[in-house]
């Protein structure tokens, strides 16, 4: 009798014990393999990837703006008013017959499709304004940064001044002085977390430019009225957002179908 209980204890023993070292060699797998996802997607293994894409359909739609109009901010301008002028004016929001201006489009979460180009992006600065106002900065996977090229046309000291924004705080990413003419700079943007970057002039407060990274070739900045089409979508289900740096963003999820025409508007409204 005593020895069959002990049997049965030494039974139920090794039954945990190797439920136990089931358990944790289950445990030691999920961190390796986890372990190897975070370091090919550190690498740019797990980047954005180009396919041939067949009978892929469009996205394309308008942004709109309803309502009061924000006023363009006042500036006086304390250096440079020879060149500069006196005073300006910022529209921070720009509307045009209805049409919102300066949106960007974007597609979340697509991780393989059609061709992605990375070019630089480029601004000019000259009579002292950024341009272009709203811009889009490619970043094809966790080693590949955006790069900013930046000319300075006018005959005074321009001073970009780079931030990654997240949430309501932001990070200096570089600030590098343009002191004169023909100055130009090309440089990493190496945002961490944030998908917006700001970029301003330390030299003059009223000029003003926003970047929008985007991490596939699936995007569009509005047009002047308003309307954008995003092109050589694989079927399938996505989330649209439309982007705009001082009203925010508003999402959509569509449907594509096979060589279809999917719509998807937006209508940001006066604060």
């Amino acid at each position: 009798m005593r020895s069959s209980i002990v049997q049965q204890f030494l039974d139920g023993f090794v039954e945990l014990f190797s439920s136990l070292r089931l358990a944790i060699l289950l445990m030691i797998t999920l961190v390796i393999l986890a372990t190897l996802v975070i370091g090919l997607w550190a690498s740019g293994a797990l980047a954005y990837q180009e396919i041939l894409v067949r009978d892929g359909g469009t996205i394309a739609g308008k942004v709109s703006f309803n309502g009061k109009i924000p006023e363009p901010q006042h500036f006086l301008v304390q250096k440079n008013p020879d060149v500069c002028g006196k005073e300006r004016d910022f529209a921070f929001v720009r509307v045009s017959n209805g049409a919102l201006q300066n949106v960007v489009v974007v597609l979340q979460g697509v991780e393989r499709g059609k061709p992605f180009a990375a070019p630089p992006t480029q601004f000019e600065w000259k009579d002292c304004v950024s341009l272009p106002y709203v811009a889009t900065a490619p970043k094809k996977s966790a080693e590949e940064w955006p790069v900013f090229k930046i000319e300075n046309k006018d005959t005074v000291v321009h001073n970009p001044h780079t931030f990654e924004l997240l949430g309501a705080g932001r990070r200096t990413l570089w600030n590098i002085a343009l002191p004169e003419q023909g100055s130009k700079l090309e440089k990493e943007v190496r945002v961490r977390k944030g998908n917006v970057i700001k970029l301003e002039c330390d030299q003059h407060d009223f000029m003003h430019s926003w970047i929008r990274v985007v991490e596939n070739p699936y995007f569009a900045i509005v047009a002047g009225d308003g309307h954008f089409e995003i092109g050589d979508v694989s079927p399938g289900t996505y989330k649209v957002v439309a982007w705009h740096p001082i009203l925010g963003e508003q999402t959509q999820e569509v449907n594509v179908g096979v060589r279809g025409r999917t719509k998807a508007d937006f209508t940001f409204t006066g604060k």
